[in-house]
């Protein structure tokens, strides 16, 4: 998967990538929101927004009168990926820097890219707005009997992160 991201990266024109998984949708008015905002933040912003799994919730969403945002630290990224890479905005740019999508993994590879974007001084900034919405499958890593497995990956890859950009000492015990 993270072969035809980077494949996708590549090619593009634009430096303003959106992902959209082919089983997923974009909410046309959150691609109509960024360029308005996308002026007043670092260009090697990581933007997202709400993801909502219920269909009937998307399809009725009205924006609201009010848009918060919030910057995300990257040590809390660390622990946690509220990061839905449907939706997700960020810099072609900024990704080819850091050499696009990990090729190794094969699943997280959007987690994995937050992180290494966010060490390298990127903003992850989440906006108060529903961005897309996710269909949730049985086909999912998360989601499948490979929940364990998934889980492993995920945590891997947190020590990956942390040890890299040194946010952890191990003593042994």
């Amino acid at each position: 998967m993270s072969k035809r991201h980077n494949q996708g990266l590549a090619t593009t024109t634009r430096d303003n990538i959106c992902i959209l998984d082919s089983d997923d949708l974009i909410n046309a008015t959150w691609i109509q929101f960024f360029p308005e905002r996308h002026e007043a933040f670092n260009p090697g912003t990581v933007f997202f927004g709400k993801v909502s799994a219920d269909l009937d919730t998307f399809k009725s969403y009205t924006s609201p009168d009010v848009i918060s945002h919030k910057i995300l630290n990257p040590i809390k990224l660390l622990f946690h990926n509220p990061i839905c890479h449907s939706g997700s905005i960020f810099s072609k740019g900024s990704a080819m820097n850091i050499q696009g999508y990990s090729k190794s993994l094969n699943s997280q590879f959007d987690w994995d890219l937050w992180l290494r974007l966010s060490f390298a001084d990127a903003e992850v900034i989440f906006f108060n707005y529903l961005a897309a919405y996710k269909r949730i499958h049985i086909n999912q890593s998360f989601e499948s009997s490979k929940h364990f497995t998934y889980t492993m990956r995920g945590v891997h890859l947190q020590l990956k992160a942390a040890l890299k950009n040194k946010f952890i000492y191990i003593i042994p015990v």
